[in-house]
């Protein structure tokens, strides 16, 4: 037995082979080390480049800035990912059946959670390690100190450690896996933005007394201080919150397994069921049964219940605050009295903008990944195939549904924007942008949604995948649009540096070099990206859903569902025989 073992439990081995033997696992560890090397590569080219043309040149802000990405990069991807792995690791036993036998085995609950957990963690620790080879360079080269470097180190284990307990936790409360992803998702985006959101708001308030208790929960605001120099004091209190978490998470679920599974073959069961459901919508049936039917229990009631507190927090905060700054400013005629509204107004809606899109966009992926394999779930796939529904009506109406079912969100984040930027609170040029960039990824991973939802049986493992993909393809997609708005400076600098001897240009000009349109040239490179890679998505969904749904027949050709063609083969059987032919074939 070696010391893995004997510390954490005789599972941890064989849950460490199983995960290094998945094939999605090596997809995912590959991107996220392009996604890590692809920043590091871009600053040493533009490095080279710019001492290439200013022999003066020096990277003091390249290198630092690289190391911020760099980290928040694995900080990302341990947030987004972990969950994705181990939401369905308790939850998913117990929907098979499988948690019993597992149980009645000779290792204990701590033993299960933790070789679990471990095991599934090794697939996002081998994405980590990929890329601290970049990691390390860049730190050396910022001339970060040893300190300063193991804590940037062990921030992202400390934690992944973390959100993998509560995790763990929430899998083994949870009675569905789903149900444990949207749970550990909407704990993170309170965890990550309410903090945020205190300490934005603390110096309108007056009280920042409180700001060294808000910081650590959030491990992105201890980058950039420990990288500065600044000291290693906000590193470690994260640090040390994340693992309390962790230790925390782990505990719980090892004390509520066996009750939970307890729980569940006695037949236990819990949550709410919308009484009024609208009449059947005959032109639409398929949109009507997303909006009224499968969203009663798609994301479950905590992600209702957290929707609804988003749309609250939208809609109640914009006419408050917003009133208020109007009020100041239309009657008081108080200047100083609008700005610190103002501020606040900034604080809420513009400074967690990109937050709040990503909350959109990963709403619509999960709500698209459960669309299909909820109803496989529940033994209602079968029934839908056999309706007079084309696939394609199904398809459309998955799709369409998964987004036009969070409209009323998305309608509360516009009038919280569209107001902030009235009131000067916000840029509208970051409204634009974030409201493009919602639009486009949000049909874009609900195409992904629906189509890792038609392939797997669980709904679990397809929003894995599709969060996966939404992560890996966000990444993958800056990464390259970067790229592409490289090669465009490039060429656009060779111009220069050709007709400069000519006399085409003076000799002290500077280079064809808008860096003013490098932000906007970015997003159009992502938004065309993704609208292109729906379309892709879309077309391959739509040319193999009858083959993967099972609507094929034996030559390979579409035929009707099962009920209406066997009903259509007897009419026409009936009306071609005669009378007596009719009762002959009947008496056999």
């Amino acid at each position: 037995m070696n010391l893995a073992s004997a510390v954490i439990g005789p599972l941890m081995i064989p849950e460490c082979a199983r995960s290094a033997r998945r094939g999605w696992g090596l997809l995912i560890r590959t991107l996220g080390a392009v996604a890590l090397g692809i920043p590091a590569l871009v600053a040493i080219w533009w490095w080279w480049m710019s001492q290439a043309i200013d022999d003066t040149y020096l990277p003091a802000s390249i290198l630092p800035g690289t190391l911020i990405v760099l980290e928040a990069i694995c900080l990302v991807i341990v947030l987004v990912l972990s969950p994705a792995v181990l939401a369905g690791s308790l939850a998913g036993e117990r929907e098979r059946g499988s948690i019993g036998l597992l149980l009645s085995t000779s290792v204990d609950a701590r033993e299960i959670v933790l070789g679990r957990m471990f095991g599934l963690l090794s697939i996002v620790f081998a994405i980590f390690v990929a890329g601290l080879p970049f990691l390390l360079a860049f730190a050396v080269l910022s001339g970060v100190s040893l300190a300063e470097t193991s804590c940037l180190i062990a921030l992202p284990l400390a934690v992944g450690f973390g959100i993998g307990g509560v995790s763990m936790a929430a899998s083994s409360i949870a009675r569905r896996g789903r149900n444990a992803l949207i749970l550990i998702y909407s704990l993170e985006a309170v965890v990550l933005v309410v903090p945020a959101l205190l300490l934005g708001l603390l110096p309108a308030t007056g009280a920042t007394e409180l700001r060294p208790y808000l910081a650590p929960w959030s491990p992105l605001l201890a980058v950039a201080p420990t990288i500065a120099g600044s000291g290693i004091a906000p590193a470690i209190a994260t640090l040390g919150l994340w693992s309390v978490l962790g230790i925390f998470g782990v505990t719980l679920a090892s004390f509520r397994l066996r009750p939970s599974f307890l729980a569940l073959v006695a037949g236990k069961k819990g949550g709410l069921r919308r009484q009024v459901v609208p009449v059947v919508d005959e032109e639409s049936p398929m949109l009507w049964k997303e909006l009224h039917i499968e969203r009663i229990s798609a994301l479950g009631w905590f992600g209702r219940l957290l929707a609804w507190l988003l749309m609250v927090y939208l809609v109640l905060g914009t006419l408050v605050v917003g009133g208020l700054a109007i009020w100041a400013v239309a009657y008081r005629r108080d200047n100083i009295t609008y700005e610190k509204f103002r501020d606040m107004l900034t604080a809420m809606y513009q400074d967690p903008a990109t937050f709040i899109a990503f909350l959109v966009q990963i709403a619509v992926g999960l709500r698209a990944a459960v669309t299909i394999s909820s109803e496989r779930e529940r033994g209602t796939w079968d029934g839908l195939l056999a309706s007079p529904l084309s696939g394609r009506e199904i398809l459309w109406g998955k799709l369409w549904g998964s987004v036009y079912s969070l409209r009323y969100m998305i309608i509360a984040i516009l009038f919280a924007w569209g107001v902030s930027v009235a009131l000067g609170a916000m840029d509208w040029q970051l409204m634009v942008g974030c409201v493009g960039m919602t639009m486009v990824i949000s049909a874009y991973i609900s195409a992904v949604g629906v189509r890792a939802s038609l392939s797997n049986e669980t709904a679990t493992k397809a929003m894995s995948i599709t969060v996966g993909v939404w992560l890996a393809t966000g990444l993958a997609l800056s990464a390259l649009a970067g790229l592409a708005l490289l090669v465009i400076i490039l060429v656009l600098l060779m111009g220069w540096m050709v007709a400069r001897p000519l006399g085409l240009v003076a000799y002290n000009a500077r280079p064809w070099v808008p860096t003013y349109l490098f932000e906007e040239t970015w997003l159009g490179l992502m938004a065309v990206s993704y609208v292109i890679l729906t379309g892709i998505v879309v077309m391959a969904s739509r040319a193999r859903f009858d083959e993967i749904a099972g609507r094929l027949s034996g030559d390979g050709t579409d035929r009707p569902p099962a009920p209406l063609f066997l009903e259509e083969t007897a009419r026409q059987q009936v009306q071609a025989e005669t009378p007596a032919e009719a009762v002959t074939s009947s008496s056999r």
